[in-house]
């Protein structure tokens, strides 16, 4: 009934804007009354009043929703991601973790492509927030992502290769542990190594890699196979 009462007429801008300033000296001051305050808007009002704020003053009030997750997520795409680039990284991985399947693809589309050419870094840098984010963000951005474009991360960003056994490996194995050795740490699987172009990366790919063995096996050998045989150009071009 609340959102009813509060959505029954359209509001005039200066009646937003100024409920607006009120919203966020209350995220500000009393986040505990932020809450209540917009407890009676709906959430597509709520989304309204949250676009009319500068990003930095947006988070606030995305993050002290009542209900942050379906706020955030009823944001528009392009917004999700302006909203993102402008608060910068390291202040966005709550909004990573909150964000819909269709909004995080957005984001990759948009960061991971210079015209038709694949960053693997750059996708990379996101995709580390992704599991710094937590395991559900992570597990979504795994199933829903294409077969082409973890492929190309693995090959780019992983730096993934085939381990080549020498005679006798079959039954002896290589002699490496988990940590692998000065050429690179080793996937959960044992069979490849991988060694990531920027040295900070190197926990978070071994938590994706984890998570994506466990939970999805077939896939991820499929896809080290893809990274480790197809050429990067017939990737893009897929």
């Amino acid at each position: 009934m609340n959102e009813e009462r509060n959505d029954a007429g359209p509001a005039s801008p200066a009646s937003l804007e100024a409920l607006a300033r009120d919203l966020l000296d209350q995220a500000r001051h009393d986040p505990a009354g932020l809450s209540s305050s917009l407890s009676g808007l709906s959430i597509r009002k709520q989304a309204e009043l949250a676009l009319m704020l500068p990003a930095p003053q947006r988070l606030l009030l995305l993050l002290h929703a009542p209900k942050p997750m379906r706020l955030v997520r009823a944001l528009p795409d392009a917004d999700y991601y302006l909203t993102v680039r402008e608060v910068g990284p390291v202040e966005a991985v709550p909004l990573v973790s909150l964000a819909s399947t269709a909004q995080i693809r957005h984001l990759l589309d948009l960061e991971s492509w210079r015209k038709d050419r694949f960053d693997a870094d750059r996708c990379g840098a996101w995709v580390a927030l992704l599991v710094e984010a937590g395991e559900s963000p992570t597990r979504r951005f795994l199933r829903d992502a294409d077969d082409e474009l973890l492929a190309l991360l693995f090959r780019g960003w992983i730096r993934a290769e085939q381990i080549e056994y020498e005679d006798g490996a079959e039954v002896h194995g290589h002699g490496e542990g988990e940590a692998g050795s000065a050429k690179g740490a080793l996937t959960p699987d044992g069979y490849y190594r991988f060694s990531p172009r920027i040295p900070e990366h190197l926990p978070v790919i071994h938590r994706l890699l984890q998570l994506f063995y466990r939970e999805q096996p077939a896939r991820y050998q499929q896809i080290l196979w893809r990274s480790n045989w197809e050429l990067p150009a017939e990737l893009e071009e897929s």
